[in-house]
C-alpha cells in the first residue's frame, strides 16, 4: 500500500530476550509509560489514573478498547487500542494537528525470545512538521528507539522468570500470579484471557521443542552490531 503524502514514519526491528506475550503486554500497559519511561517518552508528573475500557467483546480475532481521557492529562484526546490476534497491536491518537500510531508486531521466535517489528506513523496536517521530521537521521532514530526499549526490558526479562516460578512451582494461574485490580489493567487482562481461552495457552512450538524459558541473562544492552530496522 502506498504511504499517504502527509505521513512520515519511524521503524525499528530487534530481537528481544522476552516472550512475545510479555512484549505485547508491556505495550498494552499504557499506565507504565510515565514511570518506566520517565525522561524518554514519559514524565512522572503527567501520570493520571488510567480508565481503559473494552469497546468490543473478546474474540478469536482480538479486541478493541479506548482510554477516553488519553495521555498527558487529556492533552491529545482519547487513545484507541486494537489488538489484532495473534501478534499485532496498535495505539492511535488523533488531534486537530496530527494523528500518531504505535504499531507493534511481536513475533515468537523461541520460548522466552521474540522479534519486535514496530512502526510509528505520524500524519501531520501541516507541512513544516513533516519537513523537520524527515531531517532526523535514521541512525539517531535507531539509537533513540533502542534506548527506550532498554528502559524496562531487563525488568520484563526477570519478571517472566518470577511468573514462571509462580506457575510451575506454586501452581498458580497467571491471573493469580499477578495482581491487576484496576481499570488500567483492562487490556493486559483481556490479552491474557485471550491467550488462555482462545489461543490454547501458548504458541504452537515445533514438536519436541522445550517450552521452558532460557537461562536468565545478567545484562541486556543494545549495540550497533545488533539487528535493527532499515
Amino acid at each position: 500500500m502506498e504511504r499517504p503524502p502527509d505521513c512520515v514514519v519511524q521503524d525499528i526491528s530487534r530481537d528481544l530476550p522476552m516472550d512475545y506475550a510479555t512484549l505485547l503486554e508491556n505495550v498494552m500497559d499504557i499506565s507504565h509509560v510515565p514511570f518506566t519511561h520517565h525522561g524518554s517518552v514519559g514524565r512522572r508528573e503527567n501520570a493520571t489514573p488510567v480508565v481503559a475500557e473494552l469497546t468490543t467483546e473478546l474474540a478469536d480475532g482480538g479486541f478493541e478498547g479506548i482510554w477516553k481521557e488519553g495521555p498527558r492529562n487529556g492533552k491529545y484526546g482519547s487513545q484507541y487500542t486494537h489488538f489484532q490476534a495473534p501478534a499485532l497491536m496498535r495505539h492511535t491518537l488523533r488531534t486537530d494537528q496530527f494523528t500518531t500510531l504505535t504499531v507493534v508486531y511481536a513475533v515468537p521466535t523461541t520460548p522466552g525470545r521474540c522479534r519486535l517489528m514496530a512502526r510509528f506513523p505520524f500524519i501531520f496536517k501541516a507541512a513544516p512538521p513533516r519537513f523537520f521530521f524527515k531531517l532526523v537521521p535514521r541512525w539517531w532514530s535507531h539509537l533513540n528507539q533502542n534506548s527506550i526499549l532498554e528502559d524496562d526490558q531487563i525488568f520484563l526479562h526477570k519478571q517472566e522468570r518470577l511468573i514462571e516460578i509462580e506457575k510451575n512451582v506454586r501452581g498458580k494461574a497467571y491471573a493469580q500470579a499477578c495482581y491487576m485490580p484496576s481499570q488500567a489493567d483492562t487490556y493486559v487482562g483481556a490479552f491474557r484471557r485471550w491467550i488462555v481461552d482462545n489461543a490454547g495457552g501458548s504458541p504452537a512450538w515445533p514438536k519436541g521443542m522445550k517450552d521452558a524459558l532460557p537461562p536468565q541473562v545478567r545484562s541486556i544492552h543494545w549495540s550497533p552490531y545488533d539487528r535493527v530496522g532499515v
